[in-house]
């Protein structure tokens, strides 16, 4: 697993959440409970397996849905991370 891809994108996450000032607090918990699971993942060797991959992929997968017309930007950001996976063929 390429640790600088996630890293970059997992930034790219961090500065977008940080940027979106009018999220209601469950939204941000939401976006923090995703960042702490990829950072796990990023924390992990490559010979290690992530325990609950389909079940993040599906929560990403909610949270782009849930941002896409009130926070574009955090919504696209986190499509990336869904990218990265996928490039990574996860």
């Amino acid at each position: 697993m390429d640790n600088e891809q996630f890293r970059q994108t997992l930034q790219q996450l961090h500065a977008e959440l940080h940027n979106a000032k009018s999220i209601d607090e469950s939204s941000r918990q939401l976006m923090l409970d995703l960042r702490d699971d990829l950072q796990q993942i990023i924390d992990k060797s490559y010979n290690e397996e992530y325990g609950d991959l389909p079940g993040l992929m599906k929560r990403l997968e909610n949270a782009v849905e849930r941002f896409e017309i009130s926070h574009p930007k955090l919504s696209a950001a986190i499509n990336n991370v869904i990218s990265t996976f996928n490039n990574l063929g996860i």
